[in-house]
């Protein structure tokens, strides 16, 4: 329909951003930037950014580890506070 009035829809093209510049937003990730700032500072859409980051795998969680007998469960943490109360100010 558009067409017919001489206006040309864009055909479809894969993202032409230059390799360095992805290279750029996953440097900023791994510094701890948010994916949004991090989109903003490359100058590419949030969008974009969460399609290269989602392309790549996104983020694997772990199965938590048990923690190391060395530290105090809750049970014995509540213990100890009942056992050693903090003196009031």
């Amino acid at each position: 329909m558009l067409e017919s009035r001489g206006i040309r829809m864009p055909k479809y093209a894969p993202n032409k951003m230059p390799a360095a510049v992805k290279r750029r937003y996953f440097e900023l990730l791994r510094q701890g930037v948010r994916g949004a700032e991090a989109a903003r500072q490359v100058g590419v859409s949030l969008s974009r950014g969460s399609v290269w980051f989602l392309d790549a795998g996104g983020v694997t969680i772990s199965e938590a580890r048990p923690i190391a007998s060395r530290f105090l469960s809750q049970n014995d943490r509540s213990r100890s506070q009942i056992a050693w109360p903090v003196a009031s100010r």
